[in-house]
């Protein structure tokens, strides 16, 4: 603590001397092309009319793997249009239908909201769904967003809280409204609230819908109708997290508890938002602390959780290893579906990363808390793992093309290639936006999106001792994918700890949940801006630039489809340039333009 504490008064003097040099981003120059190209792609061998087009995120990571991948192109410049219901805390989303418009669920809202839905356009609030539960919503994740298969272009949008799940038209209606089968627990002070949802989940050959809770607890029902197709909820049989040391120390996190009850209003028996945030990442009674994803090939289900008590060679009621869980849901002789597992594997210190799948379902990729990504086979045998430089907390990005994986650290963002029996480090990204001086550094903020024309990344800059960060700058831009250099930035409003949601027109909506932005305030007051939550809208300030860089995009899908022999893959990559042309198109009337004068 002491180390921290003399830290933190070198940090705040270097912070008034600096902060006005330190906050001017250097100029950036993009260049005319990138140099990366695809060569291979991963196909799927299924398709499913309820499963969206990946050009948006319709799901927490973008899809039922968790890919983390768009199939069009991102805007290198964007602006500021909107931010609507700033007295919200959003961890999660938000998703977004066809037609452009948002859905998300907050934590703990002054108004007892479940469901909320905005328009794209303006950001006002086209419609709200409440909670009825006795206590203050926990949040249900980020909404899902499927396809209607009986009403062509039509989408239904599903939320899933602890003990209630709904589904719910474009325009608002009610579809159906049901009992998870999840009785709410008669908290008291004091006590752990892991009723949080991740987000529901969508099992193709069941036609059901998944919720996981932060307890452990796995509830599926029937997508068209809302019921139960378990006889109960399953648990998890791992055991409740133990708790490691973490966090800036007691003091500190109840100065930030108060600030963020004051912005967003107060939790159920005044639990702290900023200290719930510490008991998941460090463990502390929570079983499950991030999404899971479903194989659409073949319906299999990977949660990263707790292991079973035991696990760690002790008997003590509680569990210090990590373990990636898989699961097949089959349909019994009585017409209801059980819950087998399949396979499990323990890992020492847990993970905060969701599982992510390839998209042929046959591999699937994690991290432990040891600095190690691991790459498993559907039965979760081993493959490989390789060793970061640092530690991996968030899901891996997984693209389709040249078998590249994206992991991103506390401070930086590295590209990996698979290479069947082992993995192969790229490059480690140059996010050297700001000037550095001292503890003054450029960091990650946030899982990276793979586009077509890059990688779309959430930055900043502020202080770090390599441990943990205090942003003052942050914003949104692109990396090229050859070389990891950073290519274009774009200041936003709020940090966020959901994902870098690239909209469906090639801008960004990022879910305002500042934590360790708190941190900064509490500790810099009126030298950082105040907090605000709620959904913001960045959108494309350039079309005629992003027309271009969706061109040059399709132009290389259509060249690599020409030098393979592979039906599968032509035909994905012919697929994946005729999105990006209608993209082009929609931006610029002009035609294409020539590969050479792309530009991110």
């Amino acid at each position: 603590m002491k180390k921290t504490a003399l830290f933190i008064t070198i940090a705040i003097l270097l912070a008034l001397v600096a902060l006005s040099y330190l906050g001017t981003p250097r100029q950036i120059h993009s260049p005319n092309s990138s140099q990366w190209r695809p060569v291979s792609v991963n196909v799927a061998t299924i398709t499913s009319s309820v499963i969206p087009a990946a050009s948006r995120f319709f799901a927490l990571h973008g899809d039922t793997h968790n890919s983390d991948e768009l199939s069009i192109a991102a805007a290198a410049e964007v602006e500021l249009d909107w931010t609507s219901e700033p007295d919200m805390f959003i961890a999660e989303g938000p998703t977004e239908d066809n037609n452009g418009n948002l859905y998300f669920s907050a934590i703990g809202p002054k108004e007892d909201l479940m469901l909320v839905s905005l328009d794209p356009k303006t950001g006002t609030r086209r419609w709200a769904i409440p909670s009825i539960g006795k206590y203050k919503a926990a949040g249900g994740g980020a909404p899902l967003v499927l396809n209607d298969p009986d009403i062509p272009g039509k989408q239904i949008i599903y939320a899933g809280a602890y003990d209630r799940a709904i589904a719910v038209q474009q325009d608002g209606h009610i579809i159906w409204d049901t009992l998870t089968g999840l009785l709410e627990p008669d908290l008291k002070p004091g006590d752990l609230d892991d009723r949080h949802v991740f987000g529901l989940n969508y099992h193709v050959q069941a036609d059901a819908l998944i919720g996981l809770t932060a307890a452990g607890d796995i509830y599926v029902l029937d997508r068209k109708t809302g019921i139960p197709l378990l006889d109960k909820p399953y648990t998890i049989e791992g055991a409740p997290g133990a708790s490691n040391t973490g966090g800036p120390g007691p003091e500190l996190t109840a100065r930030v508890d108060s600030l963020l009850a004051e912005v967003f209003g107060q939790l159920d028996y005044d639990k702290g938002r900023f200290s719930s945030v510490l008991q998941a990442l460090f463990g502390g009674g929570y079983k499950v602390s991030n999404y899971f994803a479903v194989d659409k090939n073949s319906g299999r289900i990977f949660i990263a959780a707790t292991s079973p008590d035991g696990s760690d060679g002790k008997i003590d009621g509680v569990s210090g290893y990590g373990s990636l869980y898989a699961y097949d849901l089959l349909l019994t002789k009585s017409g209801h579906y059980e819950l087998i597992t399949v396979a499990r594997q323990d890992f020492t210190g847990g993970t905060g990363a969701s599982p992510a799948l390839n998209a042929d379902g046959t591999r699937v990729y994690t991290a432990d808390n040891d600095h190690n990504v691991l790459a498993f086979d559907r039965d979760l045998n081993p493959l490989w793992s390789i060793e970061l430089p640092e530690n991996i907390p968030a899901s891996i990005s997984i693209s389709r093309e040249n078998n590249e994986l994206y992991a991103v650290s506390l401070q930086n963002i590295y590209k990996l290639v698979d290479l069947g029996d082992k993995a192969e480090l790229i490059w480690t990204s140059q996010l050297n936006t700001f000037p550095e001086i001292g503890p003054y550094r450029n960091f990650n903020m946030s899982t990276a999106t793979i586009v077509a024309n890059g990688i779309a990344v959430s930055v900043g800059a502020g202080l770090t001792n390599g441990q943990f960060t205090l942003p003052f700058k942050f914003g949104v831009g692109l990396l090229d994918r050859e070389s990891g250099e950073l290519v274009s930035y774009n200041p936003a409003r709020e940090e966020s700890v959901s994902v870098t949601a690239v909209s469906g027109d090639g801008g960004y909506y990022l879910a305002n949940s500042p934590v360790r932005r708190a941190v900064t305030r509490t500790l810099f007051g009126p030298l950082v801006r105040p907090l605000t939550g709620g959904i913001s809208r960045y959108k494309p300030s350039n079309p005629v630039q992003l027309a271009s860089a969706a061109t040059c995009a399709a132009q290389k899908r259509l060249r690599a489809a020409q030098l393979l022999n592979d039906p599968g893959q032509k035909t994905e990559f012919n697929k994946h340039a005729k999105i990006l042309t209608e993209q082009a198109s929609i931006n610029q009337n002009t035609g294409m333009s020539s590969e050479s004068n792309c530009q991110y």
